[in-house]
């Protein structure tokens, strides 16, 4: 959340929460930034104490900066069977721990979580990059598992192992129409057709269809 009405939250204050405070039970709106498809939008939004839950919107909030927002991330890679992942279902290569219920800064915080969490579940918050979609995983680290390490699975840190970025859906939506266009032009009887293509940020090329 980059900023709520008119005011920018570049700072750590109770802007935020005062903002919300003052509007109870009134739509405001938030400006959010996602660092997954690196695109701002807006959020109209109605802070209330009547929902049932904690706090006002549901949902846990801390100040920090978003340019390093993706960069804690851990990479699920190889799960090996019989294994305390398994048994949690995470998904090899497509799921990224993003979270828990403590906060992780550094790379060695989650390791140490777990180690921490040795025979007793562990609440991680999962995202997989195939279905677009996050849920909530409890895990029991178990060195006795049989295998290799406390979960049993191979876990990915740093650049090359950030959650992929996916490109705004109205740039998809505008891309796929393209394709539409370009592949309706083809011609229904034999021969050859040249048609010029343009996409967004790219100069025009030409394919020959025949």
């Amino acid at each position: 959340i980059v900023a709520i009405g008119n005011t920018r939250l570049n700072e750590d204050n109770d802007a935020l929460k005062d903002i919300l405070k003052n509007n109870i039970e009134k739509q405001v709106v938030m400006t959010v930034y996602s660092s997954k498809s690196q695109s701002v939008r807006d959020v109209e939004i109605v802070p209330s104490s009547l929902w049932g839950g904690h706090g006002l919107l549901g949902v846990s909030i801390r100040f920090c900066s978003f340019e390093g927002a993706n960069e804690n991330v851990w990479h699920v890679l190889d799960v090996s069977p019989n294994s305390p992942a398994q048994a949690a279902n995470l998904s090899p290569y497509t799921d990224y721990i993003i979270g828990s219920d403590s906060v992780l800064h550094e790379s060695e915080d989650l390791f140490t979580l777990i180690d921490a969490h040795e025979g007793r579940p562990l609440k991680l918050y999962i995202y997989n990059s195939e279905r677009d979609t996050c849920r909530e995983v409890s895990i029991t680290p178990n060195k006795g598992w049989g295998g290799e390490g406390s979960l049993g699975c191979g876990i990915g840190y740093g650049y090359l192992h950030r959650i992929p970025t996916r490109p705004p859906a109205v740039q998809l939506s505008a891309l796929t129409a393209q394709a539409v266009q370009v592949v309706s032009a083809a011609p229904e009887a034999e021969g050859t057709l040249t048609t010029p293509i343009s996409l967004p940020g790219m100069p025009p090329i030409t394919v020959s269809a025949s």
